[in-house]
């Protein structure tokens, strides 16, 4: 079913987002303190 497949990959979609922000800021701070 494409409907339930589309809505189970939503909230994994959106932690991917957020923690590839997270990681890219992480990796930005690193790279400027050191």
């Amino acid at each position: 079913n494409m409907a339930a497949a589309m809505i189970a990959a939503v909230p994994t979609l959106i932690v991917y987002i957020l923690a590839g922000r997270y990681f890219v800021r992480g990796l930005m701070a690193g790279a400027v303190k050191g």
